[in-house]
């Protein structure tokens, strides 16, 4: 009876991280990768194609100062809001922060990152 009880109650703390270590569903990677490329699409272009995907566009914006594009999607009731990632050279100032420091196995200096941002 007690051993019955070990298993259950292993079981019950070991599934909830079966969910965590579970293998990815690549078919919503893909599909997120795609609504990311479409973001470098011009508006005209970017409706067709999320017509192709099963998607509505909702609105499509750009901010002129940083010239950072995103546009917002419908599907199946679901939302997503997709934002373009470094397009052009004052994107890549904003998103990246880089120093010279010395490799003490290498004995010379090299470029190094301090701090990037990162969009999930």
């Amino acid at each position: 009876m007690l051993k019955n009880k070990l298993v259950l109650l292993s079981l019950l703390i070991i599934m909830p991280f079966q969910l965590a270590f579970a293998a990815p569903d690549f078919t919503i990677i893909k599909a997120q990768a795609t609504l990311s490329d479409d973001t470098y699409l011009e508006a005209n272009t970017l409706e067709k194609r999320l017509q192709e995907q099963g998607q509505a566009l909702v609105h499509k914006s750009l901010i002129p100062l940083s010239q950072v594009s995103y546009f917002l999607s419908r599907a199946d009731g679901v939302q997503t809001i997709t934002i373009r990632g470094t397009a052009n050279l004052e994107n890549v100032m904003l998103d990246l922060d880089l120093e010279l420091k010395p490799d003490t196995v290498l004995d010379i200096m090299l470029l190094a990152r301090i701090s990037s941002i990162t969009y999930l």
